[in-house]
């Protein structure tokens, strides 16, 4: 009996969070693969669930339109999805009843026998982990995918195909974070890419959500490595927590010979170890082409990979290659003079700030900006004063929302001019209007919400692909 089986076995597993998405179906049915005796239960109806349930492979026990003590009471294990948070009563009396609390990302960790690399931070952690994977798999010959944080690559499907002997790339965020500690259990290769406001809608403080991203480095020893961002003013935090492992940086700017990691002098990527330094490089133009950002993603997944793979170097043929990841900055089409760019995955203000360096460069004709969305209880006085620098009132497109609001009021303060034309209840409206207001000298059409989705769509991704959907009819 495998270990998967022998910690399941019989166990009374209530998983508290069906969903509509993959990842609670994905969770009960590795738990009945691995011989648990399940029961689901959600706020939701069965028939709101009906598409979830016929994917099940087999039969279940259900409890719907509420969770009940009772139910947990009598479970051996809780299993909670990503929008069950730890402060729920319901959480704290399974530990009062003696239930242990998973989630999928804590049973990934327990189980997992591959090298693990993790990546978790505000901005960037998506791309850097799809760019280390592709790293990995051409230094290592192997076929290697990002796991975590997407539908269609949740944890618990993706761990019983994982190779003993090939590192498994995650994505990790803050909300599977802060359960990490039960597993007793961090990657070999935790990396933080920066910290910035985020999710303060369900954190009572910057401060809370800077410690669960604090538990990828929880359990690490001597022998395994962080990598900090040697720029980011939440660097210090970190370093407060004191971490036991060896630490790296990366950074776009040379770092002092007495610390350890990787930079950029004269467009070449130097590695350092000891105060020796190697050029593992040369990538002229790319900070220019895909923006400060993104060079910092390239530097810090280029670090993990180095740690792991001490060969390794990057090749011209290795950054042409570098794929483009879904809903972050993916330019969807080239046609012309016109480039249309779907950034769904901008939750927050500074990641559509970036979008906008990077794609609004020279007069402020040339980007026509489709933004709003859901607020987390940030401020968008900054992002306000970046649309105000780069956007015409007349090429502003707004999606209404609750942060739409707070984002034209800042635009208000600062005397950008009447706002009112620009909101639209719809993003087909949106994407029409952009259609409309298009011209030959009007080179970019960027979609970068810089918040929320969930008052109009299911997740980021589902507003992503509603917005592939609409530029296909439209441009």
């Amino acid at each position: 009996m495998n270990k998967r089986k022998k910690y399941l076995q019989g166990k009374r597993a209530l998983v508290m969070g069906l969903g509509r998405l993959g990842g609670g179906v994905a969770t009960t049915n590795w738990l009945l693969r691995h011989g648990a005796k399940v029961t689901v239960t959600d706020l939701r109806t069965k028939e709101e669930l009906k598409d979830s349930l016929k994917k099940i492979s087999k039969k279940v026990s259900g409890v719907f339109g509420t969770h009940r003590k009772e139910d947990i009471a009598k479970s051996d294990m809780l299993v909670i999805n990503p929008a069950v948070r730890l402060h729920n009563p319901l959480v704290q009396y399974a530990r009062e009843q003696g239930v242990s609390v998973e989630n999928e990302l804590t049973l990934f960790f327990r189980f997992a026998e591959s090298p693990l690399i993790g990546v978790t931070g505000t901005r960037g952690k998506t791309t850097t982990v799809h760019w280390a994977a592709h790293f990995l798999s051409r230094a290592l010959a192997k076929d290697i995918h990002p796991i975590g944080n997407n539908p269609k690559r949740p944890f618990l499907k993706e761990l019983d195909g994982l190779k003993k002997n090939a590192p498994a790339t995650l994505e990790l965020p803050s909300w599977q974070l802060e359960l990490l500690p039960e597993a007793n259990k961090s990657p070999h290769i935790a990396l933080i890419t920066n910290l910035f406001p985020d999710h303060l809608n369900t954190y009572p403080s910057i401060e809370a959500y800077a410690e669960a991203k604090a538990n990828i480095f929880r359990w690490q020893t001597p022998d395994d490595f962080l990598i900090l961002n040697y720029g980011n003013e939440w660097t210090s935090f970190f370093l407060s927590k004191k971490p036991k492992s060896r630490i790296f940086y990366f950074s776009a700017k040379p770092l002092p010979r007495v610390v350890d990691g990787i930079f950029v002098k004269n467009e070449r990527v130097v590695f350092q170890k000891d105060g020796v330094q190697k050029p593992l490089g040369r990538i002229s133009g790319f900070e220019r082409a895909f923006g400060k950002h993104n060079l910092e993603n390239l530097l810090a997944a280029t670090l993990a990979t180095r740690l792991f793979f001490p060969r390794f170097k990057l090749s011209s043929s290795v950054i042409k290659t570098l794929p483009s990841v879904p809903f972050r900055q993916e330019i969807l089409s080239r046609s012309g003079k016109q480039t249309v760019v779907n950034d769904s995955a901008a939750t927050t203000e500074e990641a559509t700030i970036a979008a906008l360096r990077r794609f609004s460069r020279g007069s402020k004709k040339q980007c026509v900006l489709i933004t709003g969305g859901t607020n987390k209880n940030l401020s968008y006085c900054q992002l306000a004063k970046e649309i105000k620098r780069r956007i015409l009132p007349k090429h502003l497109i707004l999606l209404e929302g609750s942060a739409t609001d707070i984002l034209e009021r800042e635009l208000q303060n600062i005397g950008y001019g009447d706002t009112r034309a620009c909101r639209h209840g719809t993003l087909r409206e949106c994407v029409s209007r952009a259609s409309e207001i298009l011209a030959p000298k009007h080179k970019t059409i960027l979609f970068s919400p810089g918040a929320a989705s969930f008052e109009k769509f299911k997740n980021e991704f589902d507003r992503g692909e509603q917005f592939n959907r609409l530029t296909q009819k439209y441009f």
